[in-house]
């Protein structure tokens, strides 16, 4: 994932496991997991005025619509609307597949462990020590292999 860092460019970045958040309007956000935003993405995230005027103000019930308007009821979704609806010209997507961020054994991004592995969730405690012994010396990894797709880029999955 850091290896990777230094192959994309430096502004605009919005990367992650991409996927659509559908009650009400549907937007394009990144899953949590190692979301990554580029400073200039993450300035515009929190300069956007309707935003920063919702988090001053405690939640009530009369509030409610205000705050979902902007999924401030799920923070991941949220930065995703967010920058949706600041149409920031210069946001770049870099879409993760489930080959690097993923799921073991259960959840919904099911997949084995790769050299490529960047993000492994629900393990079992029996497998860390092998994952140390996989990942403990690989000191110097290679950039993984993208592609350029409209409004950004993506990390193929090459199982």
């Amino acid at each position: 994932f850091l290896v990777d860092l230094r192959t994309l460019p430096r502004c605009g970045i919005y990367w992650g496991l991409l996927e659509k958040y559908s009650p009400g309007e549907p937007v394009n956000y990144v899953n949590g997991r190692c979301m990554t935003l580029a400073r200039d993405v993450a300035q515009q995230f929190v300069s956007y005025e309707p935003l920063r005027r919702l988090v001053c103000l405690p939640y009530s019930v009369e509030r409610e619509p205000e705050f979902l308007s902007l999924n401030m009821n799920h923070e991941d979704a949220m930065v995703g609307r967010v920058l949706r609806e600041i149409r920031y010209k210069e946001l770049v997507y870099v879409k993760e597949g489930p080959c690097r961020f993923h799921d073991v054994h259960v959840g919904s991004h099911l997949g084995p462990v790769s050299q490529g592995s960047v993000v492994v969730h629900h393990l079992w405690e029996s497998e860390y020590e092998l994952l140390m012994r996989r990942f403990g010396n690989d000191t110097f990894p290679l950039p993984q292999r993208y592609r350029r797709m409209r409004g950004g880029f993506v990390f193929d999955c090459f199982w």
